[in-house]
This record gives structure tokens, sequence and C-alpha cells, in this order.
């Protein structure tokens, strides 16, 4: 430690700042009287002090720094995960989505393949009933002439 020495000074001159006296060398300790009549402790301190805070503070500034690049890493690490799982989600709902419009694709040809089956069996239904209902004329054109053939033979047997 610094050995300190008590002076009584009645004019030091004052950093406006910080309100320490300036113009003093290292390792003095100097008392001042204040406005008020108190004395006030000065603590000048020597170089090697000086520089021992200056490289404490060093240390500290660095420690702090690499702390922070420490927790930016981290937090680049933790964006670069929720990023990540962000797009692995993105593909899953792309392949659900898909899956959903290929199943949609499915049942839409499904659909239009038994929509064509019906078709095709209401045509068949229909042709069998146009074949039905012709049948049914040609039947009821032979009960006619058949009729008439019959209408003729009596009106023949009658004229005989």
């Amino acid at each position: 430690m610094a050995t300190f020495l008590n002076i009584l000074c009645t004019k030091i001159p004052r950093d406006p700042q910080s309100g320490r006296g300036t113009g003093l060398p290292y390792g003095l300790v100097a008392k001042t009287a204040s406005p008020l009549g108190a004395t006030d402790r000065m603590w000048i301190r020597s170089k090697e002090d000086l520089d021992k805070e200056d490289e404490e503070q060093e240390k500290e500034q660095e420690e702090q720094e690499e702390e922070k690049e420490e927790e930016e890493e981290e937090e680049e690490e933790e964006e670069e995960e929720e990023v990540e799982e962000e797009d692995v989600e993105e593909e899953e709902e792309e392949e659900k989505e898909e899956e959903e419009n290929e199943e949609q694709e499915k049942e839409q040809e499904e659909q239009e393949e038994e929509e064509e089956e019906e078709e095709e069996e209401e045509e068949v239904v229909e042709e069998e009933d146009v074949e039905e209902e012709e049948e049914e004329k040609e039947e009821e054109v032979e009960e006619e002439e058949e009729e008439g053939e019959e209408e003729e033979k009596e009106g023949d047997e009658t004229e005989e």
C-alpha cells in the first residue's frame, strides 16, 4: 500500500467534475477544508496502484465482453434452433397438406369413377327400358294386327 502523508493545505486546486484536488504528487493524502469547516480526505494513489486498477478494470471489461459474446452466441444458437424447428414444422405442414391434397384427389377420382359407373348403369337401364318399350309396342302392334286379322276372319265368316 502506498504510504500516506497528511498535509494541511489551505488552497489545493480542485477538479470541477470529481471534486478531487489536482496538482499533487502520487502517494500523498491531503486534508482540505470544506466550506462547512469539516475536513475532506483526498486519497492520491501511486502510479502502480492506478496501473493495477486499470488492469483489473480491463480484465473485468474483457470478462464482461466474453460473457456478452457467450450470451450472444447462445442467443444466436437458440435463434438458429428456433428457425430450424420452424423450418421442420413448416416442412411437416407442407407434407401434411400434400398428403391431404393427394387424398382429396384420390377421393375425387373415386367419386368421378363412381359417377361414371352410375351413368353407365343408368344408360344401360335406359337402353333396357327403351328396348322393353319397343318390345311392348311391337307386341301391341302384333296384338292389334292379330285382332285386326281376327276381325277380318269374323267379318269374312259372317259374310259367308
